[in-house]
């Protein structure tokens, strides 16, 4: 499981525990460790008997991993390999040059020209809970999952998704793990995962058991290098979709109003 579910269960589940755990797995740690879950693993491993053996799967050795190997019982580190990445042939794929400062908008745009059930992709949940909350303003049927929810709003969310009464699901990486839903036609990246595994597993969302389905990348200036070399990994030839900037220009002032609400929300809860 996530580790936000797994604490959910040591938290709430009667009579769950880890302490006859024998081996320890952290598969894509470097991710996880990216996405600030570094205090849910610490508390994970230290509920495991320090006999275990630990495995931290990465595709990366950064000094996170390396200070995580140090104060993890026993923990070896297995390299993934990053090759033979490919999509689906039913996935047709799209990329859309936004502007950093304008990229709410054309997200905006994008889910406007597609206009199906929708997963938008986040590197953070900070953007995950900012955008549910704009396109909510907006009168989207939107709907968020990320670490930070407990595992019972997961299942809500996920459940109103699956019978259609959220349209836009916005999500993380590690939220989405596993997640195997029927009828998701677009996925879209309102920013660019790390690696094309990250990629693949992403847009695998849609186009499944022999459907069709459609990915659209919105790339910044700041991103195209990244989003470069995860084409050149995938070997695809990404189409441009391009968004009307009359379009953008007429509904600034209502994406805008929405985004101030979505950040007042937000810095009400701090």
């Amino acid at each position: 499981g996530t580790p936000g579910r797994v604490l959910d269960h040591i938290t709430n589940t009667k009579g769950f525990s880890l302490r006859s755990i024998k081996v320890l797995i952290l598969d894509e740690c470097d991710k996880l460790l990216d996405m600030d879950f570094e205090r849910d693993i610490d508390i994970i491993t230290k509920k495991c008997p320090q006999t275990r053996q630990t495995l931290l799967f990465t595709a990366t050795f950064s000094s996170k991993i390396k200070m995580l190997k140090e104060k993890t019982s026993k923990a070896e580190i297995v390299k993934l390999s990053m090759d033979d990445q490919k999509t689906n042939q039913e996935l047709k794929q799209f990329i859309v040059v936004a502007p950093l400062i304008d990229k709410l908008h054309y997200l905006v745009k994008t889910i406007q020209s597609f206009n199906d059930q929708t997963f938008v992709f986040c590197n953070k949940i900070v953007d995950v809970e900012k955008i549910a909350l704009m396109l909510k303003h907006l009168h989207y049927a939107a709907g968020q999952i990320h670490g930070q929810m407990s595992q019972e709003q997961r299942l809500v969310n996920l459940k109103q998704f699956k019978q259609k009464q959220i349209k836009i699901l916005v999500a993380t990486d590690v939220a989405a793990r596993g997640l195997d839903i029927d009828e998701v036609q677009v996925v879209i990246n309102y920013q660019m995962p790390q690696t094309a595994k990250e990629y693949v597993h992403r847009v695998g969302r849609t186009a499944r058991a022999g459907a069709t389905g459609v990915s659209c990348c919105l790339v910044s200036q700041q991103e195209v290098a990244q989003f470069q070399i995860i084409e050149a990994d995938i070997g695809v030839r990404m189409e441009k979709l391009n968004i009307s900037k009359d379009g953008i220009e007429a509904t600034r002032d209502e994406v805008n109003a929405a985004v101030r609400v979505a950040e007042g929300i937000m810095k009400d809860k701090k």
